[in-house]
């Protein structure tokens, strides 16, 4: 199975789980290659990315939410009601919640309707300043934009069979 397979499934699962989940209505930019060897990062200082790999014998790659804290917020906000300001511990892992719901939907429409044989690892959040996704001359990076009425965010896959985590390019010392 090839990733052109997935994009289709994904981006359904995507608009549905948001749509339910935080009453969010997305749609979705031209993807494209981040060049080879080139890291990638939000552009906003305060982020929250979820990260988790999706595996099976024919294709495994990391799936990541990349959202700016401020476009965080307002997801929350929607889902809740009632307006959040800042990211608590009690809400952090809603990003994780929500990849969560979306590997377990893409997961079962991979593998039920297209033949696939998909596993998926827990989500794990991680917040901080500039946060980069590196990759090497073999690892791609898709990168796909993802706009909705309350702002925007990334959905990154980034093949290979290593999981993939960001890490913080304001520790040590960029982009200041």
């Amino acid at each position: 199975m090839q990733l052109k397979a997935v994009l289709k499934p994904l981006f359904a699962t995507m608009k549905s789980v948001f749509a339910s989940q935080c009453n969010v209505t997305l749609s979705f930019e031209n993807s494209y290659l981040q060049p080879r060897g080139q890291e990638w990062a939000l552009e906003s200082m305060q982020n929250v990315v979820t990260t988790a790999q999706l595996y099976s014998p024919e294709l495994t790659f990391t799936i990541a939410y990349c959202f700016p804290e401020e476009v965080f917020l307002k997801f929350v906000s929607s889902m809740f009601g009632e307006e959040f300001k800042a990211v608590t511990p009690e809400i952090r892992d809603l990003a994780a919640e929500w990849l969560n719901i979306t590997l377990g939907n893409l997961k079962s429409s991979l593998n039920d309707e297209l033949g696939g044989n998909f596993n998926n690892n827990i989500p794990m959040t991680v917040m901080g300043d500039r946060l980069v996704f590196s990759a090497d001359e073999i690892t791609p990076i898709v990168v796909i934009p993802v706009k909705s009425p309350q702002g925007n965010f990334h959905c990154l896959l980034i093949l290979g069979n290593d999981a993939v985590i960001p890490w913080d390019n304001s520790s040590f010392g960029h982009g200041q």
